[in-house]
């Protein structure tokens, strides 16, 4: 009998340990560039090439967590004033770097930030420093959120901020 008990402790101990692993929360393995590319291929070409012109790739993929606010590559084709994504792709190319940092920029939160917390917030500060509102937001037109990645989250939007 004193055997049974020692040994239905750790039984006990053991399925109690395996149930505290398994309550975890799972880990996002994808960062926020792959994030982007993955969860919707093809839908952020020109975001993704704004971002590595502006030399802000290697900090979306090892750094973080920053809440990234992904314009739709429409939403960059309406800025350049095409339909083509090519030529988009060329004026990114040619687009000076401060200035297309200063862009891109404006769509990245430090921290990781769902939808719900920005739409509680009276405003929030982009990486370049300017104040966003919840209705400037609202406006860009949210289309996915809450994507979740190992760096941060990403939040989908139709338009350029």
């Amino acid at each position: 009998m004193k055997r049974t008990l020692p040994i239905a402790f750790l039984v006990g101990i053991i399925m109690f340990a395996g149930f505290v692993v398994a309550a975890k929360p799972e880990q996002k393995s994808s960062n926020i560039m792959e994030t982007l590319d993955t969860n919707a291929p093809g839908l952020f070409d020109l975001m993704s090439a704004a971002i590595d012109r502006a030399g802000l790739e290697s900090e979306l993929r090892d750094g973080g967590a920053y809440t990234v606010l992904a314009p739709i590559d429409s939403a960059f084709m309406e800025l350049f004033e095409t339909t083509d994504e090519a030529t988009a792709l060329g004026m990114i190319a040619d687009y000076e770097v401060v200035e297309l940092s200063a862009l891109v920029n404006n769509h990245i939160i430090k921290g990781n930030r769902s939808l719900n917390s920005l739409m509680n917030a009276q405003q929030y500060t982009t990486l370049n420093g300017t104040k966003l509102t919840k209705d400037e937001l609202l406006a860009a037109g949210v289309a996915a959120k809450d994507w979740g990645a190992s760096n941060g989250v990403v939040h989908v939007i139709d338009n350029i901020i």
